[in-house]
């Protein structure tokens, strides 16, 4: 509703043009919805591997010294 009234108030958009994308919309939002929360998740994720990563103190274990 929001995008159609924004085209309505460019006023050089065909009425047919509106119709299209309003099509195109509902066809693929929930596609659309997928792959941003999986993109989104992936980046998110990333960020904070290479921020644990960094933080993380690497303490050297040997399980031969933890038998005796």
């Amino acid at each position: 509703e929001l995008a159609q009234q924004k085209l309505e108030e460019k006023g050089n958009v065909p009425d047919e043009d509106i119709e299209a994308v309003k099509t195109f919309t509902k066809k693929f939002f929930l596609v659309f919805v997928i792959f941003g929360v999986t993109f989104g998740t992936l980046i998110i994720g990333a960020i904070s591997s290479l921020i644990g990563a960094a933080a993380a103190k690497k303490k050297p274990f040997s399980p031969l010294n933890e038998m005796n």
